[in-house]
């Protein structure tokens, strides 16, 4: 939350950043479902990020893979993720639980496949971000939501690795925009303008402050 105090950067992106200054080559992996994929918007939160980091870290030779498939929950990633580790990303975004909430898959079944997830990409070498989704704009949405969002972040603590809280920062956010719809047509998918906000909360994972 923004009022939160003031925490560093998390260790396993501290090394990152230093990569990234240097002017090192990184790979950039973005695992998830329609929202990683940028589903219906010019440029999806995960790209978003990929060009706030170019834009930070000018020298960096950045190469995102773009693995976001809509519909897919964090068993199919879970399935998926193996493909990917050849060669390992140095930072994977992992971003799962709306698909897995509306199809009626468990909580633990859903935290248990998003900690596989993460115990492959950390076992083959990868700093991992671990990041909720959007929040829904309703209210009865959102409690519906909540157990697997809160899912993720029990999972980062299992694992140590670092979560982007991007609910709970849209949320703190969202006043900033008047008159900008964040949310598309069938009020799950984010806008443009909702995915520069997930996108602006995965920035903020490297600043001296909460995302």
């Amino acid at each position: 939350m923004l009022d939160s105090p003031t925490m560093p950067v998390h260790p396993h992106l501290v090394r990152l950043q230093q990569r990234l200054a240097l002017g090192e080559h990184v790979r950039l992996l973005g695992l998830g479902d329609s929202l990683t994929a940028g589903w219906e918007v010019s440029r999806g939160f995960f790209d978003r990020f990929a060009d706030g980091l170019a834009a930070r870290f000018p020298r960096a030779a950045l190469v995102p893979v773009q693995a976001g498939v809509p519909g897919d929950t964090a068993e199919g990633g879970l399935g998926r993720v193996g493909r990917l580790l050849a060669p390992a990303p140095d930072l994977a975004v992992v971003q799962f639980g709306l698909n897995d909430a509306y199809t009626g898959v468990g909580v633990a079944a859903f935290a248990g496949c998003l900690e596989g997830i993460g115990a492959r990409l950390l076992g083959a070498g990868s700093a991992v971000v671990l990041a909720t989704s959007c929040p829904l704009p309703d209210p009865e949405g959102n409690r519906w939501i909540r157990p697997y969002y809160d899912a993720v972040r029990r999972a980062g603590e299992a694992l140590g690795c670092a979560v982007a809280e991007l609910d709970r920062r849209w949320t703190a956010r969202a006043g900033s925009r008047p008159g900008r719809a964040l949310w598309g047509w069938d009020g799950v998918h984010p806008t443009d303008d909702g995915h520069a906000l997930l996108a602006e909360g995965l920035l903020a994972l490297l600043d001296d402050g909460p995302a």
